[in-house]
């Protein structure tokens, strides 16, 4: 048998598989990408042992990496937006694996970021991404099922990730409009954090709010929906759209300031989605409007990641340095390029 390392991107929507190995180049290579959902398998292990089962027959499974939507609490791991929890050493008997490393799904992302093609880093409004390099410090936020927040730093040669959940920090609303649906879902939720807002059942939060404020026609929709409704043309759910991105732009901008950050990347399912009401100066003087440290804020570059994989982008780069001592993460010589390609 044939002996195999794999990477998983484990959401609260779908959790997502790839194999990984040497490409020609002696970079890591991902290949194989499968998407399972994650409401079809009551337990994490059950949704892995189904996609294993579709590998040939002579692969054995040695070693992986996943990428998990929460929080690592020494060998448990439960995911914030989805009822499974992960007890490390038993998953690992439960897969047959010699090695298991578990990292938070937004440090994942935080790895790629050395990897991540030019094309695929969208420049908002303001100063360019920069060409080639990252700055010594990026901030890094997505909202998806919920919502993560990462820090990468420079370490010499390399780079250094931060997991934070950052996500859970409390709203701070910016204007009257966004007081009023604070009083709403606090209202619903008692305390409101940011992920409340800026996540998919956020957005949705965020369309309900604006429909009891403006005595508007709320129509049930599901996150998808509302961004579907919104490019057609729905007044409430254009509104809606809008505003998630003033907020998401407001909490980039907390997150520049108290992470020290010299570039903001979005990442997570929904802002590719959202790019024309991202990419608007609306929401550039949004995340500008930080009073007396507005001057720190207009030179910070700020980014929307397009590649469409880059949590298991990150978690290959992640297992790569655990198996292949000679490869570190966002090490200069990877030229910033994608990890695909033969094996």
């Amino acid at each position: 048998m044939t002996d195999c390392i794999f990477v998983a991107d484990v959401g609260g929507t779908n959790a997502r598989f790839a194999l990984v190995g040497r490409g020609e180049d002696g970079r890591p290579a991902i290949r194989g990408i499968a998407k399972l959902r994650a409401a079809d398998y009551p337990t994490f292990g059950q949704c892995a042992l189904a996609w294993l089962k579709t590998l040939d027959a002579g692969l054995r499974p040695k070693a992986a990496t996943l990428a998990v939507a929460g929080p690592i609490l020494g060998t448990t791991v439960a995911l914030t937006n989805r009822a499974w929890t992960i007890e490390i050493p038993d998953l690992q008997a439960e897969l047959g694996l010699d090695r298991l490393h578990v990292i938070n799904d937004f440090a994942a992302i935080a790895y790629s970021l050395p990897l991540i093609a030019r094309e695929h880093m969208y420049a908002l409004p303001g100063p360019a991404w920069p060409a080639a390099g990252l700055p010594e410090i990026v901030g890094l936020l997505g909202p998806g099922t919920g919502l993560g927040v990462a820090i990468s730093l420079s370490a010499g040669r390399s780079r250094a990730v931060i997991a934070t959940e950052g996500g859970h920090c409390g709203f701070a609303p910016a204007d009257d409009v966004e007081i009023e649906v604070l009083r709403l879902l606090a209202a619903k939720f008692g305390r409101v954090s940011a992920e409340r807002l800026i996540s998919g059942p956020g957005l949705k939060n965020i369309y309900q709010a604006l429909g009891t404020i403006r005595a508007m026609d709320i129509v049930e929709r599901e996150p998808a929906g509302i961004v579907e409704a919104a490019n057609q043309g729905d007044p409430l759910a254009r509104l809606a759209v809008e505003r998630f991105c003033l907020v998401l732009a407001t909490l980039a901008g907390d997150l520049a300031l108290a992470q020290g950050a010299l570039a903001i990347a979005i990442a997570g399912g929904i802002p590719p989605k959202i790019l024309p009401y991202l990419a608007t100066e609306a929401v550039r003087e949004r995340f500008n409007a930080k009073g007396r440290r507005r001057d720190m804020m207009e030179v910070t570059p700020l980014a929307v990641i397009t590649d469409p994989e880059p949590g298991l982008l990150g978690a290959a780069a992640h297992l790569a340095a655990a198996h292949w001592p000679v490869f570190a993460p966002g090490h200069s010589s990877l030229g910033g390029k994608r990890l695909d390609g033969g094996f």
